[in-house]
């Protein structure tokens, strides 16, 4: 009786004192060029057009849990106080206020591998005519395709590749509506990814 309770002691002693498993915080920096743009009502102030470059800046905690039972698939939601989807371009910096989606698909039915970001609830920061805001429609998507089917080992997210090279195609969409007109108005944005680098741990 003694050494069993000893034997609990010590079990309960081991469970506190191994170290937490703890999340990893990951931020990517893409950058990139716009190849099509549409300022429907002219609002912009002309630093952010058809071949000019943007800068997205991606964070996400590694740890989150996959929300997706399909296998070959993994569906990673992190909370928007600890996750970024920001696109700086030009005089403009376009923040989102909603979860990041982060969306790896391994292998499907097509052969390919996939890496799919998204947000959505933009706000705008720039120079603005008077008067002028955001809407309600306002998000983003960013997708990394491998023909090949050779970029992922699994749908993981910890360790995720981010070797632009492993990827045969990058596009990176923006829709942002804009208020203050009778009728509505947007910002829209395309544009393929130049570079990505996983930024240190700070």
């Amino acid at each position: 009786m003694r050494r069993a309770r000893r034997l609990l002691w010590i079990l309960a002693f081991v469970a506190l004192a191994a170290p937490a498993a703890h999340a990893t915080s990951v931020t990517v920096q893409i950058t990139g060029t716009w190849f099509a743009t549409d300022d429907s009502a002219a609002v912009l102030d002309g630093s952010a057009g058809v071949g000019d470059s943007f800068v997205v800046t991606l964070a996400y905690d590694d740890a989150m849990a996959d929300t997706d039972p399909t296998s070959g698939f993994g569906l990673y939601v992190t909370p928007a106080a600890s996750s970024d989807l920001t696109i700086t371009t030009g005089n403009y910096t376009f923040s989102p206020a909603s979860d990041v989606n982060v969306g790896v698909e391994n292998d499907n039915v097509f052969g390919e591998d996939w890496t799919y970001l998204d947000a959505d609830s933009y706000s705008m920061v720039g120079p603005l005519p008077g008067g002028v805001g955001t809407g309600t429609t306002a998000y983003s998507s960013v997708t990394l395709t491998d023909y090949t089917g050779t970029a992922h080992g699994s749908e993981a997210l910890v360790g995720l590749n981010w070797g632009l090279g492993d990827y045969g195609d990058s596009f990176v969409y923006l829709f942002v509506e804009i208020t203050g007109f009778q009728t509505q108005q947007y910002v829209e944005f395309m544009g393929t990814i130049d570079s990505i680098s996983v930024l240190p741990e700070t």
